[in-house]
């Protein structure tokens, strides 16, 4: 006969066991999520009249405004810059977004010396940012028909949204340095330190969206 204390360590080994069994697979993946970060520098920023300002998530905009999109990957990354008003959706970087981003390189959409305007014939303007190490074949396929649909791009942003926002609102508090950019940004690389920095798990969204005043 067993006595009742190593019986009850037998069971309790078992028992632990079976807990590692079912758990450390799990936490291992975590971990392995963890270690595999996406980090982008990006910024908007708005031309209101004779003003310049970067933008939070979700501003109030003029209509006659307009603002210019800053994405700096902090390594090798496919960009997709969409926008929408609820209506229309455009991918709008569809030249270059076939082609891998350099860590550390600097995209300006559209240019650093055009904006977008803002014309006021929609409440609403969205403008989405994916930054992902690897191409994102669903994308290019949506983007690839003749026609998109808003419900069309929700229901593939929407997932998009949901695995990167595990640490999407981690932002660095120190200001980035430009170093060789400052030159390709011109009068606006004092602005343009100011960037801060998100972090997306294993692949980084950010949506900007702004209600639109008459």
């Amino acid at each position: 006969m067993i006595p009742l204390e190593a019986k009850m360590h037998r069971n309790n080994k078992r028992f632990v066991a079976l807990l590692l069994g079912i758990f450390l697979p799990m936490v291992m993946a975590d971990l392995t999520k963890a270690q595999n970060p996406v980090r982008v520098i990006i910024g908007v920023q708005v031309k209101s009249g004779k003003n310049f300002f970067w933008t939070r998530t979700n501003n109030r905009l003029k209509a006659g405004d307009s603002l210019r999109v800053y994405v700096i990957p902090a390594s090798e990354a496919y960009i997709y810059v969409v926008h929408t008003d609820r209506k229309n959706v455009t991918l709008l970087n569809d030249k270059t977004a076939s082609t891998r981003t350099q860590k550390d390189s600097l995209l300006i959409l559209p240019s650093t010396n055009a904006y977008y305007r803002i014309d006021g014939a929609s409440e609403i303007e969205q403008f989405t940012i994916v930054c992902s190490p690897t191409e994102r074949t669903d994308i290019v396929k949506l983007f690839g028909a003749h026609e998109i649909s808003y419900s069309s791009w929700t229901a593939l942003e929407k997932p998009l949204l949901e695995r990167s926002k595990i640490d999407l609102n981690e932002v660095s508090e120190k200001p980035f340095t430009l170093a060789g950019n400052v030159r390709a940004i011109g009068k606006d690389s004092l602005a343009a330190a100011k960037l801060k920095t998100f972090t997306g798990d294993s692949l980084l969204v950010k949506r900007y969206e702004f209600s639109v005043e008459k």
